[in-house]
């Protein structure tokens, strides 16, 4: 079992523990697009949920990571690398986790079914650590994950609500750039960029 397979293992694992969090990141886009697994989980949950949450993560063999702003942390070594956890109970980034959860939806992992957050909060979302982490290989899978949310969300999300021209124009800048970050077929590129451009995004 490599290291995506097993952070899926513990997603699941906690799926089934009966605790209430919310998944942003990585696997918060593959639920909506699974075209690439994710190594660490981020997630958020209310004040009076961490603690099941943290005695649950201990249990498997996590170890608590010291606290980085709004960011609780645990992690756990796995051949030779390191799967982390990333916990929010009050805010990530601009957003109070309050908004976040009201405005969440419900996605299937398996037969078990896992809250999310909302396509648009999550597309604000992975815009802000994508431009804080441009030019990285964090970065790099940042913008993938962008690309996976457009390939099929791109009319759902609101964009009244994104004000992100500079990172559509590099995630969009042309068809051969844009197939090595992920791999979009020319027709919906071409529908994506045109669908945007109406809106003057692009």
């Amino acid at each position: 079992m490599d290291i995506y397979e097993k952070s899926l293992e513990i997603l699941k694992r906690l799926v089934d523990s009966g605790i209430d969090f919310y998944l942003v990141g990585g696997w918060a886009v593959w639920c909506y697009n699974p075209y690439m697994k994710s190594k660490d989980i981020d997630i958020i949950v209310t004040e009076k949920d961490f603690w099941k949450l943290k005695d649950f993560l201990l249990g498997l063999g996590f170890r608590e990571t010291a606290k980085v702003l709004e960011k609780k942390g645990f992690s756990m070594l796995w051949n030779s690398d390191k799967i982390e956890i990333d916990v929010y109970d009050k805010k990530i980034g601009k957003f109070d986790i309050k908004g976040l959860i009201e405005n969440s939806t419900k996605k299937k992992i398996n037969s078990s079914m896992v809250s999310v957050i909302s396509i648009t909060n999550l597309f604000i979302l992975k815009s802000f650590t994508a431009t804080e982490r441009m030019g990285t290989a964090k970065g790099e899978k940042d913008l993938s994950d962008l690309l996976a949310l457009l390939d099929v969300y791109y009319k759902d999300i609101d964009w009244s609500e994104l004000e992100i021209k500079d990172l559509l124009k590099i995630l969009l800048k042309d068809y051969k750039q844009t197939t090595r970050i992920y791999p979009i077929n020319l027709e919906k590129y071409k529908k994506i960029k045109n669908y945007l451009k109406k809106l003057k995004l692009v």
